[in-house]
């Protein structure tokens, strides 16, 4: 008997295993029909970016940080000894203003929330506070779950941040204090490396550094998802030769007039676009 109960419990197992692998209807023939599909997991939308005009980008900026506000561009560039921000007239796209990181600070994104300018560092925990004309006003610590600095945005009240995982985390802005986070995740697997962040209309658009293709995901804020994704490979593959430095890393909106504006590391070129 007790080898019987043996074979039976292997045969069992092996049943189980084989219905586990196989279509779950091919195993159970409770269903109504018979004949009902196993639950796929939809893919994510895809959405074009189409070119509505370029202008010039400074060549010498790893940009990090990209924002809008009040008629202005404002980017926050990268790499130690290098890192600067910079004030852009669109009028001409010269460089209206500029200042210099001290040498021992890598710059990252930037946000803009009641005139004031904050600005990430990559690895040195220093947010820095601006006004509009890039006068510095404060800086304070901060840390992140990954405890680097990377991209950040703003819903007009909070902070919002990457730290190269999938982790997005909302900051109060006078005090840098956590107060949230979300995971992204596309189908229910994490994006890793998110990194420069924009709020458009609701949701969080995000490059990714260092893959190969390029997408800018677009982001439901209340939980993380993924629900849309654009490639901008051929974008970066006719503006400068594609390699591990010079990834797209840049989008800004125009709110008032539905513009955005999208740019990446070293690129020669920023350009408006409109996402169909």
């Amino acid at each position: 008997m007790k080898k019987f109960r043996r074979y039976l419990a292997i045969i069992l197992v092996v049943i189980a295993m084989v219905c586990y692998l196989i279509p779950f209807n091919s195993c159970n023939n409770s269903s109504r029909n018979g004949s009902e599909d196993v639950p796929r997991v939809n893919p994510v939308p895809a959405f074009q970016t189409n070119i509505s005009s370029s202008h010039p980008h400074d060549t010498s900026s790893f940009t990090e940080g990209f924002v809008f506000y009040k008629g202005f561009l404002y980017e926050s560039t990268g790499l130690k000894g290098k890192s600067k921000l910079l004030k852009i007239n669109p009028a001409n796209w010269k460089i209206e203003k500029h200042i210099d990181l001290d040498s021992n600070y890598f710059g990252e994104g930037i946000s803009i929330v009641n005139d004031s300018i904050y600005q990430m560092t990559y690895e040195e925990h220093t947010v820095f506070v601006y006004d509009l004309n890039l006068n510095k006003k404060r800086q304070f610590y901060f840390d992140t779950d990954n405890h680097e600095g990377w991209g950040m945005t703003t819903d007009g009240t909070n902070l919002i941040v990457s730290d190269g995982s999938s982790s997005i985390q909302y900051f109060e802005p006078s005090t840098f204090k956590l107060l949230k986070r979300i995971n992204v995740t596309e189908s229910g697997v994490p994006v890793p490396n998110v990194n420069e962040l924009e709020l458009i209309d609701g949701f969080i658009y995000a490059n990714q550094w260092q893959f190969n293709p390029s997408y800018i995901f677009k982001i439901d804020p209340a939980n993380g998802q993924v629900v849309g994704k654009t490639d901008i490979t051929n974008i970066w593959n006719q503006t400068i030769p594609i390699d591990a430095e010079t990834g797209p890393n840049g989008i800004a909106y125009d709110s008032t007039t539905k513009t955005i504006y999208i740019t990446g590391k070293k690129w020669p070129k920023l350009y408006e676009v409109k996402f169909q």
